[in-house]
């Protein structure tokens, strides 16, 4: 795995523009995700923050260097709570939901731009409604 200012410099490479990608969703719960996570973006990008559903401890951030200065978004997105993940885990084991087919669509990180587009339009992708698209690299 590539060092933190690699991985910044690799998805900056990879961004269309070379300054960053339009939207972060970091989803691992990693305090160092948060930080390194705004470093992706680009100016007047948004941070979706969905990981943290239970205190994790604290990142340190510079909110002038790392916000105000780059006119980020911050989107702090909390819907379930950790007896939620509980209560799912038995279903999970048994089987009795099949989660899998709730993935409405698997496609490439070249993809993505798409996926999120139509999902803020409520567009379908390759003919189907999206229920969950899962982006692999």
């Amino acid at each position: 795995m590539p060092e933190v200012k690699e991985r910044i410099r690799i998805i900056k490479d990879f961004s269309a523009t070379g300054y960053g990608v339009d939207v972060v969703f970091e989803c691992a719960g990693v305090p160092q995700a948060f930080w390194e996570g705004i470093q992706y973006l680009r100016e007047s990008a948004t941070f979706c923050e969905v990981g943290h559903f239970t205190d994790t401890g604290k990142v340190e951030i510079n909110p002038c260097k790392d916000i105000l200065e780059k006119n980020i978004t911050l989107e702090g997105i909390y819907d379930n709570e950790a007896d939620h993940f509980a209560r799912a885990l038995p279903m999970l084991e048994k089987r009795i939901a099949s989660f899998e087919r709730m993935i409405s669509h698997r496609l490439p990180l070249e993809r993505l731009q798409e996926v999120i587009e139509a999902i803020a339009k409520g567009d379908e992708i390759d003919g189907r409604a999206i229920v969950k698209a899962v982006v692999q690299p």
